[in-house]
């Protein structure tokens, strides 16, 4: 930028003053007063050069002889700042344990330009060095000063963030309590993105999840960066658990004004919220947008259900939707549903086996609510077929507990078969018989004992 400006401002004098000779002793005067300048604007662009060199990657693309390890002794001695950072760490890399003196003067030289002490102290984390972790400690906390004040560049955050990541991985948590004071701090908002993803580092330390579930809990309910709400609303899958970030998800898929964060709150309930509520937000969120992607999402949300219930939303919202586009939709879904309907709800879920009976119990009295299947004591001759089954299944037995099942199918198909004869009461529906014999199949197949597993074979 300041070059520019003064090529301009040159470039202007020279057009109105060229044709006379006091003009062009002038301009050389005016060259010469300028030459500090231009240095001066190459320097501060160096120095952004050096600013951006960050990565150890970066660093070791240095030039420093590294077959003879007395020049690299040599670089950590005497070279410039990069050059002395690179020799460090290279010489952390071959175990070199005498450098350790060297990288601890080096590190106390530099302590007051915060990136430069950093290579440092991770060059004496990799050689595992006896005062490394109290170095860490203290340096972590001149930095943390800088941040509580509000006084803190972002670099300082990054600088934070390294330090905290290698005290973690010598099993040394003690800034925890300062990321989560900072995360529920109003403080420098624009700089709590780098504080959540140290978040994730604290995970496996199961005394500290309580209060990791009740921040990401204060997250969900108070930020309002769409950067921040979308990476806290993924790493909730950590925590699939907890009824109280559940809560806050589907506050946060019911309020955000980003359609993306509201829908990415929805798949992380999705499996964890199998109830009414779960398609009711996806109902409400699909009746409040006019883009025609929000809706094929919100539809998907619907139909990955894989259950009579689902099927039946549908076809409410091809009939009666308020929105045009929403029923055209609906109806191209409807047309096809097939193809997913008729997915197992124990495959589609990954439920256990146990979880698939329970699954295909409450279904069979589900799909009789919605008039698939007809006759009470019919719905109850199914439903004993498939208590029978998890008994048996809970002693073990899994080959009386495939005969349960199979009756249950046999039953099936014969009042399918019969459906309207002799007015019998009972029957069931061609939907109703296809759900509940497909999801019946699926539990055969995964019994241990049944011919149809491929472990048998």
């Amino acid at each position: 930028m300041y070059r520019l400006n003064l090529r301009h401002t040159i470039m202007q004098f020279i057009r109105n003053n060229y044709k006379t000779g006091i003009g062009l002793v002038l301009f050389l005067y005016c060259l010469l007063l300028t030459v500090p300048a231009l240095s001066q604007c190459y320097k501060i662009e160096s120095d952004l050069v050096v600013e951006s060199m960050r990565s150890d990657q970066q660093l070791h693309n240095l030039d420093v002889d590294t077959t003879q390890i007395d020049s690299v002794f040599n670089a950590l001695r005497h070279g410039k700042l990069l050059k002395s950072q690179y020799a460090a760490l290279f010489l952390a890399e071959r175990g070199e344990r005498g450098a350790i003196e060297l990288i601890k003067q080096k590190y106390q030289q530099e302590k007051e330009f915060t990136r430069g002490a950093l290579q440092y102290l991770k060059a004496l984390h990799m050689l595992n060095a006896s005062s490394t972790e109290t170095l860490l400690i203290s340096f972590a906390d001149s930095v943390y000063q800088n941040i509580s004040t509000g006084n803190a560049a972002r670099s300082d955050y990054f600088v934070y963030q390294e330090l905290t990541k290698m005290l973690i991985e010598k099993n040394n948590y003690s800034q925890f309590p300062r990321v989560i004071e900072q995360l529920k701090s109003s403080n420098n908002v624009e700089n709590r993105d780098i504080l959540l993803n140290l978040l994730p580092t604290f995970f496996k330390i199961e005394e500290l999840r309580d209060e990791i579930i009740e921040t990401l809990q204060f997250v969900l309910q108070n930020y309002s960066c769409s950067d921040d709400l979308f990476y806290v609303v993924n790493i909730t899958c950590a925590f699939p658990e907890s009824e109280k970030l559940q809560e806050a998800l589907k506050k946060v898929a019911l309020e955000a004004s980003s359609q993306e964060i509201r829908w990415w709150a929805l798949v992380r309930l999705q499996g964890t919220y199998n109830d009414q509520s779960l398609l009711d937000l996806a109902l409400n969120n699909l009746e409040n947008t006019s883009s025609s992607g929000e809706i094929d999402k919100y539809l998907s949300i619907i139909t990955s259900e894989y259950t009579p219930r689902s099927l039946l939303l549908i076809e409410n919202l091809k009939d009666n939707s308020s929105s045009n586009l929403v029923r055209e939709k609906a109806e191209e879904v409807y047309n096809n549903y097939w193809w997913l309907y008729f997915e197992p709800v124990g495959k589609a879920f990954n439920y256990s086996l146990p979880q698939t009976l329970d699954s295909l119990h409450a279904h069979t009295q589900t799909v009789a609510s919605y008039s698939w299947l007809g006759d009470q004591g019919f719905v109850k001759e199914l439903t004993n077929r498939l208590e029978n089954a998890s008994r048996h299944l809970a002693r073990g037995d899994s080959a009386n507990a495939a005969k349960q099942i199979t009756n249950y199918q046999d039953r099936l198909q014969q009042v399918y078969e019969q459906n309207g004869q002799n007015n019998n009461p009972r029957f069931v529906t061609e939907d109703g018989y296809k759900f509940l014999f497909k999801n019946a199949e699926y539990i055969l197949i995964q019994l241990p004992q049944h011919p149809s597993n491929p472990d048998n074979k």
